[in-house]
């Protein structure tokens, strides 16, 4: 008989309490800090402390946004929010305003040369866009 082999399985392997080590290592974490606040500080403290670690170990262990878990989210968030915004799909922006300045400053000086010298924009004839058309249909020479 032939059966089907299931792929990408995403299931991470339960160790303890029905827990993947993932899971347990976020609760572990929450443990040792509780029991810093314990050790070290009032009751008081300790009790607002465990609360805020139990509330963040619970999230961190089984809460997903977009299928990632919560520390994985948050990363790409931090360097989402830190790396440079550069438009990859625009090659003509110039983030840089000194850049930009220098540019339009060279440009107008070329325009600037340009007239001086005389150079002219040469139209075309729709007769002459023609002949030009057909020469190139017939792959003659001009």
């Amino acid at each position: 008989m032939i059966f089907g082999v299931p792929q990408y399985v995403d299931i991470e392997d339960r160790i303890a309490f029905r827990l993947t080590a993932k899971q347990l290592g976020w609760f572990g974490l929450a443990g040792l800090i509780m029991f810093g606040f314990w050790y070290f500080f009032e009751f008081w403290v300790f009790v607002v402390a465990s609360i805020i670690c139990i509330t963040a170990a619970t999230s961190f262990a089984f809460f997903r946004p977009a299928g990632l878990s919560l520390a994985a989210f948050i990363g790409r968030g931090v360097a989402f929010l830190t790396s440079r915004k550069i438009l990859w799909w625009d090659k003509g922006v110039d983030l840089d305003e000194s850049r930009v300045l220098e540019k339009k400053n060279k440009e107008s000086s070329t325009a600037r040369i340009q007239s001086r010298v005389g150079i002219q924009e040469k139209r075309k004839t729709v007769s002459e866009l023609e002949y030009i058309a057909q020469a190139l249909d017939r792959k003659s020479d001009l």
